[in-house]
């Protein structure tokens, strides 16, 4: 019983999130991307063991890739449009990285 309520606010506080992203997104205003960003680094490294660091760390807002993991040689790119990927695609971005993993945000 416990199992769906806990599901159930997580799926409550995540769409929540979405929508805040989105409309915040409008507005140019970019903070809840970065703490998005920081989020998926945390749950992908406890969830697979990885090591993905951020690339706002390195370079801010680094073009195309969010996350990076250089043992696996995994870069992730978080997105609110797939838009931004048809851009890093299309630039020829793609064809530096071993493995490029899309992560769709809204």
């Amino acid at each position: 019983m416990n199992r769906k309520m806990y599901f159930d606010f997580i799926e409550r506080q995540l769409s929540i999130l979405v929508y805040e992203i989105k409309r915040r997104g409008r507005l140019n205003l970019l903070d809840m991307n970065i703490h998005s960003e920081y989020f998926f680094r945390d749950f992908l490294n406890l969830l697979y063991g990885y090591d993905f660091k951020n690339m706002n760390t390195i370079s801010q807002n680094y073009e195309g890739i969010d996350l990076f993991d250089e043992t696996n040689h995994i870069h992730l790119g978080i997105l609110e449009c797939l838009n931004e990927y048809e851009w890093f695609y299309l630039n020829g971005y793609v064809r530096l990285v071993d493995r490029y993993f899309v992560v769709r945000v809204v």
